[in-house]
């Protein structure tokens, strides 16, 4: 597991342009391995008591099966893990936290929490 801190920049409207940093864990296979199968078994803890319930066993079953696989398959495709992000609006000028999803992808939309503008987050452009 190895941390980073990013440097990003926030593109809005037209060519302004505001600086946001981001903290992104990297997980190796082993570690993305470990956190898949544990979310599969945290899905299985709370569907195993539900079996025993007659007729809710007809749901349960089905649910934890797609929930395991689903859960399985975004966590063992996640090499990177955005943990915050924070920056300044370039409409608004507001600095704020974005919300990031699990899959930390650049770029990546994101939308002004104040003046509810799409923003694009992109790796820093180093000038010379």
């Amino acid at each position: 597991m190895l941390d980073r801190s990013m440097n990003l920049d926030v593109v809005g409207w037209g060519d302004a342009q505001g600086a946001a940093k981001a903290l992104v864990h990297h997980y190796d296979f082993r570690h993305r391995l470990g956190r898949a199968l544990k979310a599969v078994a945290l899905v299985w803890l709370v569907a195993i008591p539900l079996m025993f319930v007659p007729w809710l066993v007809i749901l349960a079953l089905p649910a934890a099966v797609a929930l395991s696989v689903f859960f399985f398959a975004v966590r063992i495709q996640a090499p990177e893990v955005a943990r915050t992000c924070e920056g300044t609006c370039p409409d608004c000028g507001q600095v704020q936290t974005f919300d990031v999803p699990v899959r930390f992808e650049l770029p990546l939309a994101v939308e002004c929490a104040h003046c509810s503008r799409e923003l694009t987050l992109k790796e820093h452009a180093e000038t010379a």
